[in-house]
Formats: structure tokens, sequence, C-alpha cells
């Protein structure tokens, strides 16, 4: 009888291993689905809709509980606040979107704090890449350091933050669609753990 146990104790676990990876490979489908729906309205429109958001936010929440069980509401809570600590000055001075906080906040649903912090920065290289080859093919380089350095010279005057960037008053040739280089370090970070 004891060996039976163990047997049954055997399958149990081995059903529980399928199912955790099962449920870690829907993660991933779901989380590259919402990267890439958002990296194809940012390209379209410079924008990236709440309704994505919702849905990843949404999906990661179900599947932490489902992993976790209740303790995933906090885990998924302590993940989804990273980005926003991270990242609410740059946000302040309009160096980034809240669209994309809100989007590594979807990565940091599905992935943890940990890896989300890592795409993170990894996103931001990617993004000066990106940037550099925008500089290189629009031949802007010194329309660049002009407006940076008038950008901070108007905060020392009027003593107060003030948007980088202001769409209203410039070309969207200047805007780089953050969250492809989002999606981009979501894919290398997974691709690395694969390896």
């Amino acid at each position: 009888m004891r060996n039976f146990d163990n047997l049954e104790t055997l399958i149990s676990f081995g059903i529980i291993y399928k199912l955790h990876k099962s449920r870690e490979v829907w993660s991933i489908i779901f989380l590259l689905g919402c990267l890439i729906s958002a990296a194809y309205w940012d390209l379209r429109t410079y924008k990236v809709p709440n309704q994505i958001i919702i849905v990843g936010l949404g999906t990661s929440l179900i599947l932490q509980v489902l992993a976790i069980g209740i303790h995933g509401i906090y885990w998924w809570g302590k993940c989804l606040m990273t980005p926003f600590v991270l990242l609410f000055l740059l946000y302040l001075f309009h160096v980034i979107g809240a669209g994309d906080i809100k989007l590594f906040s979807v990565v940091g649903g599905f992935l943890g704090s940990s890896k989300v912090i890592h795409i993170i920065i990894l996103a931001f290289i990617i993004g000066a890449v990106m940037s550099l080859i925008q500089i290189i093919s629009f031949h802007n380089f010194k329309y660049r350091i002009q407006y940076l350095t008038n950008y901070i010279h108007t905060i020392r005057k009027k003593k107060r933050i003030t948007p980088y960037y202001n769409r209203e008053k410039g070309s969207t040739k200047e805007v780089i669609p953050f969250s492809l280089a989002i999606m981009i370090s979501v894919f290398v970070t997974l691709i690395m753990k694969v390896q």
C-alpha cells in the first residue's frame, strides 16, 4: 500500500508540474500578445490603449492567483507598483509616457519585480539605441542637443518642472515609440531565460 501512495504522490506532483508549466506558457503568450498589441498601437497612434493595459493587468492577476493562491494578489500588487515607483520622476518630466509605465506594470504583473527592473534597464538601453538611429537618420543631432540645453535653461529660469516634450508643439518624428523598446527587452529577457 505504501508504494501505491508514493506512486499517487508522484503522479500528483507530475500533474501539478505540468499545470505549472502550462500556466507559465499561457502567461508568456498573454504577455507577448499585450506587448505586440501595445507596440502596434504605439507605432500607429503614439499611445498605448488602456484596454490593452486592463486586459494585461487582469490576466496577470488571475494567473498569479491561480499560481500561488490569495498571496498572488499581494505579489501582483507589489510587482505592479515597482515601475511606478522607479519611473515616476521621469513621468513628471514627460520623458516617459503614462502608457509606457502602465505597460511596464503589466510586465511586472506577469514576470515579477526583479525581472521588470532588468527589463526597464534593458528597455532604456534599447530606447537609447533607437534614439541614436533616429538622430542619425534624421541628421538632427545638433538640434537635439540645442533642444536639451534649451530645456535645462527653461527649468532653471522658471524654477519649475516643465514637460520635456510637448506633443502639440513638436513633430512625431522626434517621438520614440517606447513600447517597442519594452517589447524587444521582454523578448530578449525571455530568450536569455530559455538558453
